[in-house]
């Protein structure tokens, strides 16, 4: 197989040279039983599952940074019976793990309420590796070996996407925001790396065009979260992604 992916030929003018790194007090992932034991606590999950995986984790996949616990978003949503639905499920995961951010730290949405779940899909790839992982990971909270955009800084979201390993996928808004309620440190400066959600397709206001992704930054003393062109290329963004292990 050639090493240079058709993804590459596609969109190669939409990477830049990028210097930019996470915050400087972010050292890496935690030990993965207090990653698991703070998202348990935060959303009122059992963790027992999780820590019987974390005992006997597979060798961490090339390109990954290290191994992050997330909740499912089933598990999640089973406190909001009868409100859900399949179209609604991701969209009122994501907005209660936004009301524990806030209570953690101050945060801003600039979408002003566009991110509605009409306006937000995890796309087909992140959806089918997810599947993949809760069959190999019963029980309400994942073990997710990722990077957290250092392996894709510099490049677009679709050039991202598209030059992707075979196991690798997207992260959603859903999973970089539950990974920075367990790593404050990884965003808490405006000149660093912002992150951007490749597994999630956004569309601003009535337009049904989902050809943006969410992403994550700091300014004015706070986590923001906002949209961007998949197209749109700066040195300072770089796509969180997961590997199916």
């Amino acid at each position: 197989m050639s090493d240079i992916r058709e993804g590459d030929r596609l969109y190669s003018g939409e990477r830049v040279s990028s210097a930019f790194t996470y915050g400087k007090e972010y050292d890496g992932p935690r030990p993965i039983e207090e990653q698991i034991a703070e998202i348990a606590h935060i959303f009122a999950l059992d963790p027992m599952h999780a820590q019987s995986y974390a005992q006997n984790l597979p060798k961490l996949p090339e390109g990954a940074e290290g191994w992050f616990a997330v909740p499912s978003v089933e598990a999640v949503t089973m406190k909001y019976p009868g409100r859900v639905t399949p179209l609604s499920k991701y969209y009122i995961a994501l907005y209660d793990a936004f009301l524990k951010i806030k209570e953690s730290r101050r945060f801003y949405d600039e979408t002003k309420g566009d991110i509605l779940s009409r306006n937000l899909r995890t796309s087909v790839r992140t959806k089918n590796a997810l599947e993949r992982i809760a069959q190999m990971q019963p029980g309400d909270i994942l073990l997710i070996p990722a990077q957290l955009g250092m392996g894709h800084r510099g490049e677009s979201v679709r050039c991202a996407r598209e030059s992707f390993v075979d196991s690798e996928f997207g992260l959603s808004a859903f999973h970089v925001v539950c990974i920075l309620l367990t790593h404050p440190t990884l965003i808490s400066q405006y000149i660093q790396l912002r992150i951007d959600c490749a597994g999630d397709e956004f569309s601003f206001g009535e337009l049904e065009d989902f050809t943006y992704s969410p992403n994550f930054f700091f300014r004015l003393d706070s986590l923001r979260f906002h949209a961007e062109l998949a197209g749109h290329v700066r040195a300072g963004y770089g796509s969180a992604t997961g590997f199916v292990p």
